[in-house]
Formats: C-alpha cells, sequence, structure tokens
C-alpha cells in the first residue's frame, strides 16, 4: 500500500495536491513503503517565484529527491510532472533521477 501524507489545508489545496501526488506516483512507482508529497511554498525571496510546487520522493532506506516547480500548485500539469527527472528514471532505478 503506498503511504500518503496530506495537508489538512483548505479542500481545494488538498484536492490539488492529491491530483499532482496521484500524476507523481504514476510517474515515479513507488514501492509500498515509500513516500510520495506535494507542496506549495511561499517563496519571499527577491528573483524567486511568488509559488512554488515541491515534489519530494522520500525511497525508503535512500536519499530523499526533491523536484521544484516554479509556478503555483494549481498551474502545474501532468505534462510538468511527467517531464521530471531523466526519462525512464523512477523509484526503482538503482541511480540518480539526473
Amino acid at each position: 500500500m503506498i503511504q500518503r501524507l496530506r495537508n489538512f489545508g483548505l479542500a481545494d489545496t488538498v484536492e490539488l495536491q492529491m491530483r499532482v501526488q496521484g500524476w507523481a506516483e504514476a510517474r515515479f512507482a513507488p514501492g509500498d513503503n515509500d513516500v510520495v508529497m506535494v507542496n506549495e511554498i511561499v517563496c519571499g525571496q527577491p528573483g524567486c517565484p511568488p509559488l512554488e510546487t515541491v515534489i519530494a520522493l522520500l525511497p525508503e532506506g535512500r536519499r530523499p529527491v526533491k523536484f521544484k516547480l516554479y509556478k503555483a500548485l494549481a498551474e502545474v500539469t501532468e505534462a510538468d510532472v511527467a517531464a521530471l527527472g531523466r526519462p525512464g528514471w523512477t523509484l526503482k532505478s538503482p541511480e540518480p533521477p539526473w
């Protein structure tokens, strides 16, 4: 069973997170004990987009992998998620995603 961590914020935000998380799970094929997290982060640094989406992959027994999409969660598409990492790379791959 895939473990899902949820941000119990606004219903719309949770719905968006779950949609993007579903795309990430389909793209990265996590194992039963791997965790996929999706969060929207506010960035206040100069030159940084106001919102970015972070997809964190936490494979059991291995180093975490983090991808940033420099757009709001509502703007993330399935194609954005599909393009992350090296083509064909999944959490089952032994080498790093780049």
